[in-house]
């Protein structure tokens, strides 16, 4: 049972976030809090050679800065993050997203607060508007993909179960580890969720923006990634699993293209280029656990 006011702590696994950390935290710290107590801001370096760990210490209290050495990726700080946890409610954001309103965590709290209260919740991730070609291109993709599931309607759950903004019931997270292998983090914790009896949610009055790659090797980069996750995730989960939810066929995707491709064909087939390299990058991938970085995305404004 959460109680009334409910304990939070916001945790940040942050790597090189020097450009847009600064901001991140004065929006956390300027959100309204009419629900909830908050514990602590934590910021979790993970090898940080910029000043990402000057940054997060200049806020002071609530802020609490752990400064890891060396670079271990996002899962093994996610996990650190969820061993020190003390609180009912765990709200994990990355650094390089933006959030604009100033009742976001409340109103992630506050599905906690309902009956049958659930044990993950996803916020609604948008794209912010492009600028380079690249971005555009980007932004086409992003459109298809927006279109494809909310289409689905309440059947396309699991695709909004994204890695920037969730909250975590404290039932949750005390069981909950990422692996020590490459997989799709976000993914692997709706499934690990759904398989687990775990109840999960998607906020969609909860938003938060992230940019996206402006140059192709960012883009690649951050494609082959996106492309590789089902074949991560079939050594975690049944395929039987995977199937149930994966519910966006090649059907849907078609309809959700052209109903995109005839407002923008030209961008449309600058998309279809881009996503051509990223195949043909994806046969030569090999995931690490510390993802490679795309440092056009790290920088977020409106």
């Amino acid at each position: 049972m959460i109680p009334r006011l409910p304990k939070v702590i916001v945790a940040i696994p942050a790597y090189n976030e020097a450009a847009n950390l600064p901001s991140l935290l004065s929006a956390l710290l300027s959100q309204a809090r009419p629900n909830f107590i908050l514990l602590g801001i934590w910021v979790v370096s993970d090898g940080s050679t910029d000043d990402t760990v000057a940054k997060a210490q200049s806020f002071g209290h609530p802020v609490k800065t752990f400064a890891g050495r060396t670079r271990r990726g996002k899962f093994y700080r996610f996990n650190q993050i969820a061993a020190r946890f003390n609180a009912d409610i765990l709200i994990q954001i990355d650094a390089d997203v933006l959030i604009t309103s100033d009742l976001t965590l409340s109103r992630l709290v506050s599905r906690f607060q309902k009956p049958a209260p659930p044990d993950l919740v996803s916020a609604y991730h948008l794209a912010l508007p492009p600028v380079t070609g690249v971005e555009k291109a980007a932004y086409f993709g992003f459109r298809v993909w927006d279109h494809a599931r909310v289409s689905l309607g309440e059947k396309a759950l699991r695709y909004y179960c994204e890695g920037g903004l969730r909250a975590f019931s404290a039932r949750f997270i005390h069981q909950f580890r990422l692996p020590p292998f490459p997989t799709s983090e976000d993914s692997y914790s709706f499934y690990y969720a759904v398989t687990r009896g775990f109840k999960v949610a998607f906020a969609p009055g909860v938003r938060v923006y992230i940019k996206l790659p402006s140059t192709l090797a960012d883009y690649v980069r951050q494609m082959t990634r996106f492309l590789s996750a089902p074949d991560l995730l079939a050594r975690s989960f049944p395929e039987s699993v995977l199937r149930r939810y994966e519910v966006i066929t090649p059907w849907v995707k078609i309809t959700s293209f052209f109903a995109v491709f005839m407002a923008s064909p030209l961008i449309g087939l600058s998309y279809i280029y881009l996503q051509l390299i990223a195949r043909i990058n994806k046969l030569f991938y090999r995931p690490r656990a510390a993802w490679d970085i795309s440092p056009s995305t790290k920088t977020v404004s409106l």
